[in-house]
């Protein structure tokens, strides 16, 4: 399922859209998100864009960092560096902690 419904409004170029929809579906299978689990789904879209503002528009680094904040071990093959620093993401009822590198300001 793309990540469109979940844009609500949030401008975003096609092909942002596309690679945070190919991360959105690998997390929510990998994290095994049913399409009932809507809170969840918009939890992870939510992150995603976080992310794609950030500056992040690699798919799989995208896909690990969501990965990495819901605390799953990153894939071996992914080419994402460890982050050297780390950011608190707030949201309305959690606190999460987003990973950015040196080529990304938080």
């Amino acid at each position: 399922m793309p990540i469109k419904p979940y844009l609500a409004g949030a401008a975003f170029a096609p092909e942002a859209i596309q690679t945070m929809s190919v991360a959105f579906e690998e997390v929510c299978k990998t994290l095994d998100a049913p399409k009932e689990a809507e809170g969840y789904r918009r939890m992870i879209a939510g992150l995603i864009m976080v992310m794609a503002r950030r500056g992040e528009h690699d798919p799989e680094r995208l896909r690990d960092r969501v990965l990495g904040v819901a605390g799953m071990e990153k894939r071996k093959d992914s080419r994402d560096a460890p982050p050297d620093t780390a950011q608190p993401l707030r949201t309305a009822d959690s606190e999460f902690s987003v990973g950015c590198d040196g080529e990304n300001s938080c």
